[in-house]
């Protein structure tokens, strides 16, 4: 069965043929022999480098399209068959065209629309292939019957405890969208809650699902963000972003905690505000809304929540009261997150030959991240150092 896109291309390669011999004969009407050159003239000079004005005509409906809107009043309007109407279908058509070019989706009333365009246009010309048309046009109306049917029973088939969970969380929803309230509800319900109203699931198994599925994806954006650094370092900032620490700041952007479905015991004992609690809670939101939506609406939920993280900062167990290992720090945080070696420039020296001061700043990828003094330039680049590795602590 053929998709929206696929119907799509279909009907405009309708469109190309039928509206080709028109073109030809409104244009020869009113140029003649000149037609062609004319009609070259209507198209943007990178249409013709590598084909004729001819062969442009004859492949690409937008090259058609576009001689016919150009050259409107002086060849194609007609009071009897086209009027600005079909003016605004041929325009129309030419996005359409664009948005399948560049495989934009389209729903199937968006499909519904274009293919109407189409239609219409060969209808008013008198073209055969408007026939054809009408019967994909029959086939895309049925399916969007269908989905308007579908859609409508669902609305009507709401229950009330769907209504009760869609208020209850509707703060939720409004960061992720779950179709299916029911899952989400599921994704917050802890065991203790569940033995003790007698619910038969909570989401123990939905947290199974979304620590695999975050595991995918944390590997998947540390790759795309730092890919050049050696497998170990990758698997290293890949733990740091989906274990639990993380994971409960991740469910705390959410207020998850708020929304969790506890046990009396629990509840008592904080259990909101627990750790791994919401760690746990996250995984089985992401199990939840994978099901719900599928891997894709998932990352686009995820992957800004990674960003936010600050997993290219330094840890917060990192201590500076060493200077020793300041530099050392330094670069293995620039080394992680794809940087050449830190810079260091002496900019200021003061004092004189046995009391002097020097001034280091350093640079890590071209920016200016710290500055330090001392007695010794080694000292300077020690304070620079740490200098850097507070500007860069996470807090």
């Amino acid at each position: 069965m053929l998709n929206n896109h696929q119907v799509i291309d279909k009907c405009l390669k309708l469109l190309s043929q039928g509206l080709y011999p028109y073109v030809e004969q409104k244009m020869r009407l009113v140029y003649g022999n000149q037609w062609l050159t004319q009609a070259g003239q209507c198209l943007s000079p990178d249409t013709n480098l590598k084909r004729t004005t001819e062969e442009s005509l004859q492949q690409d409906i937008s090259s058609l399209l576009s001689v016919m809107t150009k050259r409107w009043d002086k060849a194609f309007k007609d009071k009897e068959r086209l009027s600005n109407t079909e003016r605004a279908f041929a325009s129309e058509i030419i996005q359409i065209r664009n948005k399948w070019a560049h495989n934009t989706p389209f729903s199937t009333e968006d499909a519904y629309r274009a293919i109407d365009s189409i239609y219409r246009l060969l209808q008013a010309i008198e073209a055969e292939e408007a026939q054809e048309v009408e019967k994909y046009k029959q086939k895309i109306f049925q399916a969007l019957v269908q989905e308007q049917n579908r859609s409508q029973k669902r609305t009507q088939q709401l229950s009330t405890q769907e209504i009760r969970i869609k208020e209850r969380l509707a703060v939720i929803l409004n960061d992720i969208p779950f179709e299916d309230v029911t899952l989400l509800e599921r994704s917050l319900t802890h065991r203790s809650y569940a033995y003790e109203n007698r619910i038969n699931k909570d989401n123990e198994q939905l947290e199974f699902l979304g620590d695999c599925i975050l595991g995918f994806l944390a590997g998947a954006y540390i790759y795309e963000q730092y890919g050049d650094i050696s497998e170990g370092e990758l698997s290293k900032l890949k733990e740091r972003l989906v274990d639990n620490p993380q994971l409960a700041k991740l469910a705390n952007q959410l207020n998850l905690g708020q929304w969790l479905l506890l046990g009396k015991g629990e509840k008592s004992q904080d259990g909101s505000k627990k750790e791994s609690l919401l760690s746990n809670t996250f995984e089985a939101i992401i199990g939840a809304y994978y099901l719900d939506s599928g891997i894709q609406a998932v990352q686009e939920i995820v992957y800004p929540l990674f960003a936010s993280v600050g997993e290219d900062k330094i840890p917060e167990n990192i201590s500076l009261e060493n200077l020793e290992n300041a530099k050392g720090l330094l670069q293995q945080y620039a080394q992680k997150n794809g940087f050449d070696i830190p810079e260091y420039t002496t900019i200021q020296e003061t004092g004189t030959d046995h009391n002097k001061e020097f001034t280091v700043q350093v640079e890590i990828g071209g920016q200016i991240c710290g500055q330090g003094k001392g007695k010794r330039k080694k000292d300077a680049e020690k304070q620079a150092a740490a200098n850097a590795l507070e500007k860069l602590r996470v807090h």
